[in-house]
């Protein structure tokens, strides 16, 4: 059965792919796909794009279920490479980009998989805005000018203040036209007492100055919309709430605060106008520093829905690390996972001083993920048995939405988990579509 499984890395963008003349040349039974894109029937073929187009030199491994290596291919001008192996149920993917270095792995592989990856640097600027708040006459008040989770503030010491800096990243790159949400808190409270927004175009590569006009309105928390936590224990483990309003395919992180007590709704939304079209209320359960799950809600921002504790996927459990194998680390963990549509276990070492992240996608049901062997050639990038390149960190999330199923999973993969930076254990999720409602449970070991 054909599939197409689509994995979007948020970790490096404008990818600058080794095209090194030393590469290894594909393997016999393993190489470029025809313009095309199809091959064979029953071809395992994966394409790598970038934001400036399809990406070639990427090395592709392709593996049995042991892990072991039955092919290798380097992605063409097309950003296209393939197999025809018998037996191909893994395949690995090694990215560069600058001094990073990321390998993504997927399980589960069937013949006629069409996978896909979009590997993302969210750090690398991709424009500017140089944003002015008109009639701003204030000097008292901080002001913040954000796209999405990219910000930059400015404290007013005069009227003549300078223009706000507002680096776009990639993950900033919503549904255009994007709104530009320009705020004013005061500096002696912390309150937000202003907020405007204003339409504008993205432009990668370029700095565009962007007037908003401000008006001095008071903006303060009305409170019209509120999930309502059914069944949620009154005491035991934490439970953590976070709500974010959303505008433009974009999650406005940490604009607002949240009012919440244990007991009751989560409440959230902004008097007055506003320029958001959703709000996405997070709750989290925190069993522990290591094992922690939640569920993620998106509704309409006048909405008042129910959030069941039953919706929450059951906790992971005594999650291990085996680093004995050295280049072959494996992490095992417990609980119920058949819930769930599958996941993600993400690893984080160093060699030769430069750090190095390996990422598994697992199937539904798994509680074991074992990294496979990489041909020679990747010699420096597996970890090793010493101090220096031993695995330090692991984290496990797996993931149940409405919205999926175990291969729409694979396909917005990258939509729904933006992949750990260094030692960051669970992923921050960015904006699900409408009406969404996506539930997760993580492990961690470090």
């Amino acid at each position: 059965m054909l599939r197409t499984a689509f994995l979007v890395s948020l970790t490096a963008l404008t990818l600058a792919c080794s095209s090194d003349p030393g590469a290894p040349s594909p393997s016999a039974d393993a190489g470029v796909l025809p313009a095309n894109g199809v091959g064979s029937a029953t071809s395992v073929a994966l394409t790598v794009a970038g934001l400036n187009g399809l990406v070639p030199g990427v090395e592709v491994v392709f593996h049995d279920a042991r892990g072991a290596v039955l092919a290798t291919a380097v992605t063409g001008s097309d950003g296209n490479a393939f197999s025809d192996s018998a037996g191909v149920t893994m395949v690995t993917a090694a990215i560069v980009h600058g001094y990073n270095r990321r390998l993504v792995t997927w399980t589960g592989v069937e013949p006629g998989d069409r996978l896909q990856l979009s590997d993302i640097l969210a750090t690398d600027p991709v424009g500017a805005y140089l944003v002015t708040a008109t009639g701003a006459a204030r000097t008292d008040f901080v002001r913040d000018a954000r796209i999405g989770r990219c910000s930059g503030e400015h404290f007013a010491q005069d009227t003549n203040e300078a223009p706000i800096e507002l680096r776009l990243r990639p993950d900033c790159l919503g549904t255009p036209p994007l709104t530009l949400v320009v705020t004013g808190t005061a500096a002696s409270t912390s309150a937000m007492t202003w907020l405007s927004s204003a339409p504008v175009s993205a432009v990668p590569g370029a700095t565009v100055n962007v007037s908003v006009p401000v008006t001095w309105s008071k903006t303060t928390f009305a409170g019209k919309g509120a999930i309502e936590l059914r069944d949620f224990p009154a005491t035991g483990a934490p439970t953590f709430v976070a709500t974010a309003p959303v505008a433009s395919g974009l999650l406005y992180a940490d604009l607002e605060t949240t009012a919440w007590t244990r007991g009751a709704p989560v409440s959230f939304g902004t008097d007055g106008e506003h320029p958001y079209d959703a709000y996405q209320v997070q709750v989290d359960e925190r069993a522990s520093t290591s094992i922690q799950r939640g569920v993620i809600k998106r509704v309409a921002p006048d909405t008042r829905a129910p959030l069941p504790y039953d919706e929450l996927l059951p906790l992971l459990a005594d999650p291990k690390l085996d680093v004995t194998s050295g280049a072959r680390p494996v992490m095992t963990w417990s609980g119920d996972t058949g819930g769930a549509e599958g996941g993600i276990v993400n690893l984080a070492y160093q060699r030769d001083g430069l750090p190095i992240a390996w990422s598994i996608l697992v199937p539904r049901g798994a509680t074991r993920a074992a990294a496979p062997a990489l041909p020679a050639d990747l010699a420096s990038w597996v970890p090793g048995v010493d101090d220096a390149s031993t695995v330090r960190t692991s984290a496990v999330v797996v993931v149940r939405s409405d919205l999926l199923d175990a291969r729409r999973l694979r396909e917005t993969y990258g939509k729904l988990f933006q992949l750990w930076t260094k030692t960051t254990a669970f992923p921050a999720f960015p904006a699900l579509p409408a009406n969404g409602t996506l539930a997760w449970s993580g492990a961690f070991v470090q």
